[in-house]
């Protein structure tokens, strides 16, 4: 993100989804005076201090377009989604999925919520798999909401909608 951002922009922070710019502050941080962005995360309400000079290694990106969306969706509506997935054991397969959602990309948190949705129609969902189905619909629906500019509510019943179609 080479633009520096302002107060009121609309941000995706991987780790924990979308949010928005509250204020560019000055704060002491490991000893050092840095500048900070405030950013009030909009799915959780947490508050998250960003040093501006970690925003690259963070991931914090904006918001996917409403073309990169309709890619989502397009994603969620395939019943056969090609298998990435390592089949051996439900803990592999988590951590192959951590992985993807990890990235941060939306196309691979929609393909991750997807195949776990998938997945429970043929059979149960461990643990581990049912905590990355909530984080995945989490991220997802937090940041195309953020795109869209629609409330969460409804977005969560169009991907759940689009998710028992498939």
């Amino acid at each position: 993100m080479g633009e520096r951002l302002k107060v009121g922009d609309k941000v995706i922070y991987p780790a924990h989804g979308a949010g928005v710019i509250e204020a560019i502050e000055q704060k002491v941080l490991s000893g050092n005076e840095q500048t900070v962005y405030v950013m009030k995360m909009l799915h959780k309400g947490m508050t998250i201090l960003v040093p501006l000079d970690n925003v690259e290694s963070v991931g914090i990106r904006n918001p996917s377009s409403v073309k990169e969306i309709e890619g989502v969706y397009e994603v969620l509506k395939k019943r056969d989604l090609p298998s990435t997935e390592p089949v051996e054991t439900w803990n592999r397969r988590y951590r192959h999925y951590k992985e993807k959602i990890n990235t941060g990309s939306i196309l691979e948190i929609a393909g991750v919520l997807s195949r776990l949705h998938q997945r429970r129609k043929t059979g149960a969902l461990s643990l581990g798999e049912k905590r990355l189905v909530d984080t995945a619909m989490d991220l997802l629906v937090g940041e195309v909401s953020c795109a869209k500019n629609i409330k969460e509510e409804r977005i969560r019943r169009e991907i759940e909608l689009l998710l028992e179609e498939a």
